[in-house]
């Protein structure tokens, strides 16, 4: 009776296992690559030594039968092996290597264009007129306190209209025009304005006449408040 039973259960177990390594055969027919061959030849050896004609063999050939302990784990390694084999990540896979074409033109590089910082213009707080009368026409100012409020004008641009008395040119080249407020008079002796043009204005000066209105830009240069003062005026050019 004892025997028997652990026939049965020999039977069972060897079931089993021919039902995993078919298992694994099967599997292995849907991985055409390296992996599925290795899988395919465990199947294959486990069915064979799950089977009865296995035991067979080895006694004669052997003159010894394989212990069952010894063959069960024998299949059991092989199985996990094979198992391993088709759930695990495909290691088969070698990315094809492009290599760089060397022989096109490298593209050229294109500059980013630097931003050039252009200075902004300053402008006086106050116009031309009202300057003029702080600093050269008005005595309510020391002449300290001009010195000092005048260092807040000093190279400030500042735009005017004044009436054209003379345009000279100095030594140098220098281009000087004389301006007053209003047209002088028979007895006016000295100007408002001695505005410094640039070089390149002189086309437009060579236009203006004695008398004319003009309109005008330049920079504050200095001023003179002793008897027939000046508001000086540089780097100017005719706007109008």
């Amino acid at each position: 009776m004892a025997k028997k039973k652990k026939e049965d259960k020999y039977i069972v177990w060897r079931v089993i296992s021919i039902i995993a390594f078919i298992s694994l055969l099967i599997f292995s027919l849907y991985n055409v690559n390296l992996r599925g061959v290795f899988v395919f030849i465990i199947a294959v050896v486990g069915l064979f030594i799950s089977l009865p004609i296995f035991n067979k063999i080895i006694e004669k050939r052997f003159n010894h039968i394989l212990p069952t302990p010894l063959k069960a784990i024998a299949l059991i390694v092989l199985f996990c092996v094979g198992w391993g084999l088709i759930t695990g990540s495909d290691v088969s896979y070698i990315p094809e290597y492009t290599p760089e074409d060397t022989t096109q033109t490298p593209k050229p590089e294109v500059e980013t264009p630097k931003k050039v910082n252009i200075p902004q213009k300053e402008y006086a707080p106050e116009d031309l007129v009202t300057i003029l009368n702080k600093f050269v026409k008005s005595d309510s100012l020391t002449d300290l306190q001009k010195e000092e409020l005048w260092e807040s004008y000093k190279g400030k641009y500042v735009k005017g209209s004044a009436y054209v008395y003379s345009v000279d040119k100095k030594m140098f080249g220098q281009l000087v025009v004389l301006a007053d407020n209003s047209p002088r008079g028979q007895y006016d002796f000295s100007s408002d304005y001695s505005i410094t043009f640039q070089k390149s204005e002189k086309e437009k000066l060579l236009e203006v006449s004695k008398g004319q209105k003009i309109t005008f830009e330049g920079k504050l240069k200095d001023y003179s408040g002793f008897m027939m003062g000046y508001l000086y005026i540089g780097d100017a050019v005719l706007i109008s």
